[in-house]
């Protein structure tokens, strides 16, 4: 096909008048089938069908390369979408000849059949586009191309530059989400049929235009179309800037045979864009209009609003909802927080976490957009100078890439795709030009963004980067890192060429001021050092004592270790900030003397950036808080939430309307209808104080339980959040809490191996349970308040007699597992371990074992993984782990399973088959819980999120 492909072109090129019509036949329903995709009107696609393949005729002597003609024809379809996205035009009359419109002697009833005809045909696409409307955006595109365009999984491939096996996943994944829609709307598509005489239209428009004269040399470009052809590539790369043009790729070819540098990705994102988009974007990212239009959003029909402008406005404003994984329908946490960056021009702000980027407006704090590529944690972020560029670092595991986003449309690329550190900190150079990165391993390389191979290699650091930077004039490159000194690198040649000697511990940031002629480090001996670049001479060493907060220990003064230091535009002042201190602190750079404190909202201070205007001073708090206080006033402006660390335990109120989340020493109380914090549950700090390990709701949702890993239980009034009393229940830490079901009674599971029951009331110990089986991992109460089990560490689950404390049951298990959990009539009780087994609660006998692999597949698995270590090791893992996590639904019919390959499983208990599975989160799942009313499945990961799960 690329052979006559590229015969056809040259024979367009060479007069050759049939030629051209040949080339729209070819390709005139792929090009209908995409602006039907983009504008979602069969009508008015027809006319941009008729729109493209003009523009083609005029400007297919541009096309240097007739092998790039796919990717070619997608971006001038696409940028012809985003021309009528933005005119909103009236459709434009179809290039018709007179003869055929219907003629004022054409009979009444044949008008009648044929105005029948069309509203039935309308319907019908009606019905499809909502069906589509269920898909993301890659999913959408990829089956109208396949149905309505008649284009195989390789055509779609060439025309969208996407790999073939992503494609096909793409296409299998629509298809498993519209199962039961799929054949009717494979049916619908392919009975569509755009205007027969459409390419008859167009050639006709042809013949109207006066086509340049064609050069004897045809076809070979002039030098002329050569310039002009340069100009066209550089504008759909997008970039504004004379430096940017053509940095990231070499000429994008859909046939490359050798591994390319770059990766172009189509990742869609749902953003808040107040801006109107530049015109010039890059290859293939020219869906950002369609996208804003559509507004994709996972979430079910149940919450599906009146009409599509409401369903985008809610979309934008509910960040909660975007870019979620299949089957999430909220997500809750923004991750745990890595780093911040601001715009150069100070109106962007990027924030790196755990599971993605955030990108904030500076004069409101209302997110703008959300990045979500990486596979793994975001440890870096990085604006280019002209803002439209944002760099972004992979952290450690399965994604150690350096990636670049379009901030204008969400569009990214893999760069340096043989890269192999986790990109820890990244800078570009002042024009922009360069790229450098240092890692978790002491590598610190700069990279040409021109094209996209590395430049050096800097040697001399051998432990972890924690910060890299440029001197104002890009000629010189630091690092900061787990090491006492200092070392400057020439950007030309990469040799070291000087270096500074002087902190007795790790160097944890650096800053060069504006006009490059100081170089400042702080380190965790808590001293900020300012060094003259000139002549390498120490000129000043600040040391600095931290204020610890007053309600964490007693009031004292320590050195403070320097996580953060930034100079201000002027160059006459530094801002530092340490996690070990509850203020940012200004120096005067000449005298080294204090000039101000302005105290943030909350403890620590990880990073601190000035915004380029020098009115504002940011603030990252280690906690997962952003602030932007007034440098004038010292007061606080306004505050980003949202993120969070590790969430450890998720925990439904009975009503199903509150979620309880444990970060550490807090507890977050989440609204599920407006998916917002309702409140936070801070115990005032002791030195006992311990993570929390468990939490339960009383039934009539009152009041909350935690337990900590000190052995202590908390209780909380819900009315009114205040603290209610500690309890110190166990002699090691509390695995385990539980409330039975009226309400009176209350179990903890102690590492001391005691199971200990309360009266909810009076808070007396009733029973004291002697395990002998080790430390116990987890209690549950049966539905009728008479049984207790519990699960110890050693393998056992035992049932105790609630009323006189007695042994009722021992069940040996399979494995270590850590939950058990009674069915709703409590005739069944579930474990979990190498798989999930229930058990008959009168007898002890296990009437039903649920294993995720048959001995065949298990035998398939293990050939799979012969001669590999790294598969049979990962094998064996799960094998031995395989559940850890089980709950009920409320009508005992399902049961929902936490794997240890952190994903979900939900069990149809009657037919013994696994209905679906819910894996998303960036790191490891921690918790799970089922909501009380059988809708909703929370899961609570690593990665400082929490997504809810619709239970269908």
């Amino acid at each position: 096909m690329k052979n006559d492909v590229v015969e056809l072109i040259q024979r367009c090129l060479s007069d050759d008048e049939s030629a051209f019509a040949e080339l729209v036949n070819k390709y005139k329903k792929q090009v209908h089938a995409l602006a039907w995709r983009k504008t979602e009107d069969f009508h008015i696609a027809e006319d941009i069908t008729q729109e493209v393949f003009l523009k083609v005729y005029q400007e297919l002597h541009t096309l240097r390369d007739p092998n790039l003609f796919h990717g070619w024809l997608y971006v001038t379809t696409a940028n012809c979408c985003i021309a009528w996205h933005r005119k909103k035009r009236i459709p434009a009359q179809h290039l018709e000849d007179k003869e055929n419109i219907m003629s004022e002697t054409d009979t009444y009833s044949q008008y009648v059949v044929e105005e029948k005809t069309k509203t039935a045909v309308e319907s019908q696409r009606e019905v499809v586009k909502k069906l589509l409307a269920k898909l993301g955006e890659s999913e959408r595109t990829v089956m109208t191309l396949h149905y309505l365009g008649e284009m195989t999984i390789e055509e779609i491939s060439k025309f969208i530059g996407v790999s073939s096996g992503t494609i096909k996943s793409r296409l299998q994944r629509a298809r498993n989400r519209l199962q039961k829609e799929e054949a009717m709307i494979r049916e619908a598509l392919e009975h569509f049929q755009i205007a027969p005489n459409l390419t008859d239209n167009v050639v006709k428009e042809v013949a109207r235009l006066k086509p340049a004269a064609p050069t004897p040399s045809k076809p070979l470009v002039p030098w002329i179309f050569a310039a002009s052809t340069l100009a066209v590539v550089l504008l759909m790369l997008g970039f504004g800037n004379h430096e940017y043009l053509m940095r990231y790729q070499k000429p994008y070819s859909l046939d490359a045979d050798a591994v390319t540098i770059v990766e172009i990705v189509e990742a869609p994102i749902t953003a808040n864009f107040k801006s109107t988009p530049d015109v010039r974007l890059q290859i293939k990212s020219t869906d950002v209009v369609a996208m804003l239009n559509d507004s994709e959003s996972q979430q079910n029909d149940d919450n599906a609003v009146s009409s599509e402008e409401t369903q985008t406005d809610k979309t934008v404003r509910d960040y909660s909802q975007w870019e979620l994984p299949v089957d999430a329908i909220a997500r809750l946490g923004k991750g745990t927080i890595e780093d911040i960056a601001i715009s150069a021009d100070g109106r962007q702000l990027a924030v790196a976490s755990y599971i993605g980027i955030w990108l904030y407006d500076t004069q409101t704090g209302g997110e703008i957009a959300f990045f979500n590529g990486h596979k793994t944690a975001v440890r870096s972020v990085a604006f280019s100078p002209d803002g439209v560029t944002l760099a972004s670092g992979g952290g450690l595991g399965e994604d150690k890439s350096i990636r670049l986003w379009d901030t204008r449309t969400g569009e990214h690329k893999i760069l340096f795709s043989g890269y192999r550190g986790d990109a820890g900190a990244l800078a570009f150079s002042p024009d922009g030009k360069l790229l450098v990165g240092g890692d978790h391993s002491g590598n610190v390389r700069i990279w040409d963004m021109t094209t996209g191979e590395r430049k050096h290699t800097l040697l001399g650091n051998t432990t972890q980067v924690l910060e890299v930077v440029f001197s104002p004039d890009g000629k010189t490159v630091t690092c900061a890192s787990l090491d006492d000194t200092l070392r400057l690198w020439d950007v030309d040649t990469g040799q070291l060429k000087q270096t500074y000697v002087g902190h007795t511990n790790w160097i944890l940031t650096v800053a060069f001021s504006p006009d490059g002629s100081v170089l400042a480090s702080g380190s965790q001996d808590g001293t900020i050092r300012l060094w003259d670049v000139a002549t390498g001479n120490l000129k000043k060493t600040i040391t600095i004592h931290a204020e610890i907060d007053s309600i964490t220990f007693s009031p004292d003064t320590i050195h403070a270790e320097i996580d953060s230091i930034a100079f201000s535009p002027d160059g006459n002042t530094l801002a530092s900030g340490s996690h070990l201190d509850r203020n940012i602190q200004l120096w005067n750079v000449s005298t080294g003397q204090q000039e101000k404190v302005i105290t943030p909202p909350n403890f620590g201070v990880a990073k601190v950036l000035y915004s380029p205007d020098r009115k504002t001073l940011i603030g990252m708090n280690p906690g997962g808080k952003v602030h932007f206080m007034d440098l004038e006033t010292g007061t606080n402006k306004f505050s980003i939430e949202g993120y969070l660390s590790s969430i450890d335990v998720v925990e439904f109120a009975p009503d199903s309307k509150t979620l309880a989340s444990t970060t550490g020493f807090r507890i977050v109380l989440w609204d599920i209808d407006t998916r917002k914090q309702k409140s936070t549950l801070v115990r005032k700090l002791k030195s006992d104080i311990a993570l929390i390990s468990s939490i339960a709701f009383s039934p009539d949702n009152r009041t909350l339980a935690s337990a900590d890993r000190n052995g202590n239980i908390d209780l909380w009034d819900l009315t009114s959040g205040e603290h209610i009393q500690t309890r110190k229940s166990h002699a090691e830490g509390i695995s385990s809490i539980a409330y039975s079901y009226d309400g009176k009674k209350f179990a903890s599971a102690g590492g001391d191996g005691t199971v200990r029951i309360w009266d909810a009331l009076t808070g007396e110990q009733v029973h004291i349970l002697e395990e002998e089986a080790g430390p116990v991992i987890s209690v549950a109460f049966s539905p009728d308040n008479l049984t207790l089990a519990s699960s110890s560490q050693n393998g056992v689950v035992r049932l105790w007699n609630v009323e006189n404390g007695k042994r009722k049951l021992t069940i040996p298990k399979k494995g270590n597992g850590d939950s058990v959990a009674f069915s709703t009539t409590g005739v069944l009780l579930a474990t979990a371990d190498k798989s999930v087994s229930l058990w008959h609660t009168k007898t002890g006998e296990e009437v039903l074992n649920l294993d995720p692999f048959s001995p065949e597949q298990i035998k398939q698995h293990l050939q799979l993984a012969a001669g590999d270590p790294e598969k049979m090791l990962e094998f064996n893992n799960r094998m031995m782990d395989m559940a850890r996590i089980v709950e009920f639904s409320s009508d005992g019919k399902k049961l929902a399973v936490l794997g240890s390959n952190d994903a979900i499983r939900l069990w149809d208990i009657e037919t013994q088959s696994i209905i679906k599975s819910f894996a998303g989160h960036k790191q490891e799942i921690l918790s799970m819980d089922f909501s009380p009313d059988g809708k909703t499945i929370a899961t609570g990961s690593a990665d400082g999120s929490i997504l809810l799960w619709k239970v269908k």
